[in-house]
């Protein structure tokens, strides 16, 4: 907590909580100093056009908002130093991400509704996490329970109680033995790809796989592995015309947690972390996991490259080529198969001309 702020109006920090969460805290309980600078800084930053609606991209790329709840250069952070006098370094360490790979800030919807219940209880006041702001956020882990993203998008200035408000009639249900195995063989993928060190060969690799079975569907391609087998409902398709890596962007962001949990399944997968045992298993209870996820890496391969042009197979080939670092004969079956379908690439192409 801020040692600071015990002799001053502020409430108490919670640790994993967001900024912006502690700020509206400190709002809806009138216990914050100068809250019209807080407010300002607040209704500044999501002013034109104040929400993003999942499933669109108007305009691409994403509108260059202020990160208020984890960029430590942004208005409010500026203005938590100037209230209550604390340095940037003490903010950078308690709100700053852990993470590199952030949720643009108008698609973190996703949320645990038991984490939201147990905060209002113990705090008066829906606390929101900073771990479900992630791209790789799919499971809650204190509750081993998957995250939920609701249907109805929710502006950042007001999904703390909307998201509260949800989950106050969400009908509490007692977990089965698949979904506990199901959430720790997820969880320990999440947390795996939470462990690797930013900026890093394999990281990158890791990364790039990730987003590719993420990959947003859109009139012109087909949508990532990931993306089309796990989804809950019927997507709204994208009519723009994207390249690879605006796709791959876009679908990270508009991701539902069950589709990230897919992700997270072939990623462990390959990788050796997930066994071809447990794969089976959850196969047997859950029918996305049996109907999408492949027999064998080359088939994965092959779905993976379906439809791409030869530039952006080649282009996905030098990304994913840093996964050679990872110790795993799947891992190995999947890049010499993806070496060959991008080498047939280049044969068809010159053929043609």
């Amino acid at each position: 907590m801020f040692d600071e702020f015990t002799s001053g109006l502020a409430p108490r920090f919670i640790l994993g909580e967001t900024l912006l969460s502690w700020v509206m805290r400190g709002l809806a309980r009138n216990r914050i100093q100068n809250p019209h600078m807080f407010r300002e800084a607040i209704n500044r930053a999501f002013s034109n056009p104040r929400h993003v609606v999942p499933g669109f991209v108007e305009p691409w790329p994403f509108p260059a908002f202020e990160d208020i709840e984890f960029d430590c250069n942004c208005e409010l952070f500026k203005v938590i130093s100037a209230t209550y006098g604390t340095d940037v370094g003490s903010l950078t360490r308690i709100f700053a991400p852990q993470q590199s790979s952030l949720l643009h800030i108008h698609f973190r919807h996703s949320y645990c509704y038991e984490c939201l219940i147990e905060s209002m209880m113990n705090t008066g006041f829906p606390i929101w996490r900073q771990s479900w702001c992630y791209t790789t956020s799919s499971y809650c882990v204190a509750h081993k329970r998957a995250l939920m993203r609701p249907r109805d998008t929710f502006s950042p200035e007001r999904r703390i109680w909307d998201a509260y408000l949800y989950s106050t009639t969400v009908r509490p249900t007692k977990d089965s033995f698949f979904d506990r195995r199901i959430a720790g063989i997820t969880i320990r993928v999440q947390q795996w790809m939470e462990s690797l060190v930013p900026g890093q060969a394999l990281t990158e690799g890791v990364e790039t796989l990730y987003g590719l079975l993420l990959a947003k569907r859109t009139a012109f391609a087909p949508g990532g592995v990931a993306s089309a087998g796990f989804s809950r409902s019927q997507q709204v398709l994208c009519r723009f015309k994207l390249d690879l890596c605006e796709r791959i962007e876009y679908g990270l962001h508009d991701s539902h947690p069950y589709q990230r949990m897919g992700a997270l399944l072939v990623v462990g997968w390959l990788s050796g972390i997930v066994s071809q045992a447990e794969i089976a298993y959850l196969g047997q209870y859950d029918h996305c996991v049996r109907r999408t996820l492949p027999s064998s890496p080359q088939q994965l391969a092959h779905l993976m490259t379906m439809l791409l042009t030869a530039e952006e197979m080649s282009f996905l080939r030098g990304k994913l080529a840093k996964l050679e670092a990872v110790s795993s004969t799947s891992m190995s079956s999947f890049l010499e198969a993806l070496d060959g379908a991008v080498l047939r690439s280049l044969r068809t192409r010159r053929s043609k001309r």
